[in-house]
């Protein structure tokens, strides 16, 4: 399999690597927990001031009141986030 490679001898590929935060976003509504794939160099901070209006969520558990959803994709609006944090692994 042949690479593309730039003038200045970068490899290209179609592989994203991105690295896993388990977080918890609280918007006016409800909660979700779930996981956010960010590049290795940004905090999960600097993911929600660059996004293009909406935040990706895999495996988001969506908590309104009483009500529980699990769904495998939920993308939030970020103008709705009141807070978040990261949720460390339990086995770190």
């Amino acid at each position: 399999m042949n690479t593309p490679t730039d003038s200045r001898g970068r490899d290209f590929t179609n592989i994203v690597t991105k690295t896993k935060i388990n977080a918890v976003i609280q918007t006016v509504r409800e909660r979700i927990e779930g996981t956010i794939y960010v590049f290795p160099s940004r905090r999960l901070l600097d993911e929600v001031n660059i996004a293009s209006g909406f935040i990706a969520v895999t495996g988001a558990r969506i908590i309104e009141g009483n009500i529980t959803q699990t769904v495998d994709f939920v993308a939030v609006s970020v103008n709705h986030i009141v807070w978040m944090l990261e949720v460390k692994d339990e086995q770190s």
